[in-house]
């Protein structure tokens, strides 16, 4: 009785239409995408403050429903077989499965793992999950719920499901073959496909035999055909996207920007957008209904806002050469991987050669509407080309160009001083590269890192010197000095300098004879001795690395240079601050003899 008193309630709110061309839903939160049922009278919202599925009925603009869930909602789909929906979240490691009528959740499903895109073949009785904190899918059979989980190459983002051959299509974070299928039956991985950067979002064009890609990374639209027949295609957009969905005939592709407030209609045949408009507060989720209306989520304003009457300008059907005054301009600064500006070398785009200034900056007048190829070219290293979208009446802003490592040393001769990380071993480095500069005058060097941190230009370097392992147990180079290579390309040092300090102590114990001679005389009963602690046989023992990056190569021996100080008198009693002092005399002793092998013995050559 229950049961049918529900739908009962459904059908005759279904009944009740508003007049207004604009509607908007409160639902008290934020949400990332929206679920709509087939018959297009219910959207499915799971509002993440709320930690719940909100049903709200399209035509009357009421909530109808609100299920808790007991985690924060990121991804809803719809089952209309079964009238079923799956409800999904980052934090969360189970699925929820929600009967709409009943409106409660009937069952939990465990997949190991937080979700962040979900898609559903109601055709197939198949779900797929993404988890990319795991690197893995899940592949759900629907009629007995029994889960696989497959390993991805890397984190998996969006997926989903060609209905023609059931292939499964998931996307990647990380690398240009971003985009991979994988067979549904098998699981076996069958190819990887080119993809744009990010790919946040995957929507299925059927009638194509293609696949859309929303990339936010690289801010376009990727056209993936699924045939050896398509082509690949990129579409440029003006403004970072958030979430899309493909119109009814699956040839418009509407783009929201949260960051923006905008929505962006694209042509996908054309491949270009035909209309901007202003969307609200922060859009996220949309999704496009039969008349070819919206309806979409406004995080900012915790609402859904349902457009019945788009009003947008219908698309040419015939693309348009732009008029010759729709131009805009790029501008932006070259920099190497220490974050400087270069202050040679061009660019090109459109047949044109621009040069790169002195400061590293650039600017590129009248540049049509549309995407462009820019290539770019400075002496020493490799070819950088990058996609970039020009805009009409706007300057397109390129700040952090960074250019890849250099091929070749070439000329570079300076040499920087790295100390391990050990007590003392930056001092080393400082004696080193002191007392060295009177033989290495015409080298520059460079202290990458010390008590005060490391140098700017060497800052971002530390991720690739982390736990690096550059000798094997035979003191032969390992691969990692590649890794130090890319460090001496940037940096234009031919020479790396490795420090390492150890160093211990003892303690003489034995006191001042006079005083406890003094101190027996006036307690003659009790013989007591007082203890002075004294630091004294103080060792302390240096070492050197010298690689010559330009003639090292891996597997080849490398070569120390060592040298030792010690003190066996010590410091005054209780005093470790004398101690300190004197093992860092015992460190200018070191490097003043670690430099004096190098002079004898010539490591820094021409």
């Amino acid at each position: 009785m229950k049961r049918f008193l529900c739908v009962a309630c459904l059908w005759m709110t279904a009944q009740l239409p508003l007049a207004a061309r604009e509607s908007k839903i409160a639902v008290g939160g934020g949400a990332d995408r929206i679920a709509v049922v087939e018959d297009r009278s219910l959207a499915l919202v799971g509002v993440i403050e709320e930690q719940s599925l909100f049903l709200l009925n399209l035509t009357t603009g009421a909530v109808i429903g609100r299920i808790p869930l007991g985690f924060e909602p990121l991804v809803t789909v719809y089952d209309p077989k079964t009238g079923l929906a799956y409800v999904g979240g980052a934090s969360h490691d189970t699925l929820a499965v929600v009967d709409l009528q009943q409106q409660k959740i009937v069952a939990d499903i465990d997949l190991k793992g937080g979700v962040y895109d979900l898609a559903l073949s109601s055709q197939r009785g198949v779900l797929v999950a993404t988890h990319p904190a795991s690197n893995r899918i899940s592949i759900l059979d629907l009629k007995t719920r029994q889960t696989r989980f497959l390993e991805m190459p890397q984190p998996a983002l969006a997926c989903a499901i060609d209905e023609a051959t059931g292939q499964i299509l998931v996307s990647l974070n990380g690398g240009p073959l971003g985009l991979v299928l994988v067979d549904g039956s098998t699981g076996e991985l069958i190819a990887r496909l080119r993809s744009g950067a990010v790919t946040e979002d995957i929507a299925m064009d059927n009638s194509h035999n293609r696949a859309i890609l929303l990339n936010s990374g690289s801010e376009d639209l990727s056209i993936v055909p699924l045939t050896l027949a398509g082509q690949y295609q990129t579409i440029g957009l003006d403004f970072k996207p958030t979430r899309f969905a493909l119109s009814p005939d699956q040839r418009l592709a509407y783009v929201t920007s949260r960051d923006n407030d905008r929505l962006q209609i694209v042509d996908l045949d054309q491949g270009r957008i035909i209309a901007t408009r202003s969307l609200g507060r922060q859009p996220t989720g949309i999704a496009v209904l039969g008349d070819g209306s919206y309806v979409v989520m406004q995080a900012g304003a915790q609402n859904l806002l349902w457009e019945r009457e788009a009003n947008l300008p219908p698309p040419p059907l015939v693309a348009t050469s732009s008029p010759k005054n729709q131009s805009g301009a790029l501008s932006g600064v070259v920099r190497d991987l220490a974050g400087r500006p270069v202050g040679s070398g061009t660019l090109q785009v459109q047949g044109r050669t621009v040069p790169i200034l002195p400061d590293g900056s650039f600017l590129v007048p009248q540049l049509p509407a549309g995407r462009h190829d820019v290539t770019f070219k400075v002496p020493g290293y490799p070819e950088l080309k990058i996609p970039v979208q020009a805009r009409a009446g706007y300057v397109r802003t390129l700040s952090d160009i960074q250019l890849p490592p250099q091929l070749e040393l070439g000329n570079a001769n300076g040499a920087g001083f790295l100390p391990d990380g050990s007590l003392y071993s930056d001092l080393l480095a400082r004696q080193l590269m002191e007392q060295a500069a009177t033989q290495l005058k015409d080298r520059s060097l460079t202290l990458l890192n010390g008590p005060l941190g490391p140098a700017p230009e060497f800052k971002q370097f530390l991720p690739l010197v982390k736990n690096i392992n550059i000798l094997d147990r035979d003191s032969r180079y390992t691969t990692d000095l590649e890794r130090l290579k890319i460090v001496g390309r940037t940096l234009k040092l031919r020479y790396l300098v490795f420090t390492q300090v150890q160093s211990n102590r003892g303690y003489d114990s034995r006191g001042n004879p006079l005083l406890n001679g003094a101190l027996r005389l006036l307690v003659p009963f009790f013989p007591l001795e007082i203890p002075n602690f004294t630091p004294n046989q103080l060792r302390t023992s240096g070492l050197a690395l010298v690689i010559d990056l330009k003639k090292a190569r891996i597997g080849d021996k490398a070569t120390f240079w060592q040298a030792n100080a010690e003190d066996n008198t010590g410091g005054g009693p209780l005093f470790e601050e004398e101690a300190d002092g004197l093992f860092r005399q015992g460190i200018i002793r070191i490097g003043q003899s670690i430099v004096k092998q190098w002079q004898e013995q010539t490591p820094f050559k021409s």
